[in-house]
């Protein structure tokens, strides 16, 4: 018996979206990190002109008020580091 050799599996056309795998409530890909404080806020998703949408690395979860917060922090941090030297 002579084994006929099959077709290899046709590729695959389209490139797999990243984004359509995140957990529901997860906007997008830099918003995995939020609850522990991981990401960095996107400064354009509240301005609605986010273009990379679902696939941004940046946080659509953090809100203004949380950009602010981070910013202040940094700055509290780099004087108290500046202070210790």
């Amino acid at each position: 018996t002579t084994a006929i050799a099959q077709p290899p599996p046709p590729l695959l056309t389209q490139e797999v979206n990243a984004a359509t795998m995140l957990p529901p409530g997860i906007p997008s890909l830099g918003s995995v990190g939020h609850h522990l404080r991981l990401c960095k806020p996107c400064d354009f998703v509240d301005r609605g002109s986010c273009r990379a949408g679902a696939e941004c690395r940046f946080c659509h979860l953090c809100g203004a008020a949380e950009r602010k917060e981070r910013k202040s922090e940094r700055r509290r941090m780099a004087r108290a580091t500046s202070w210790t030297m």
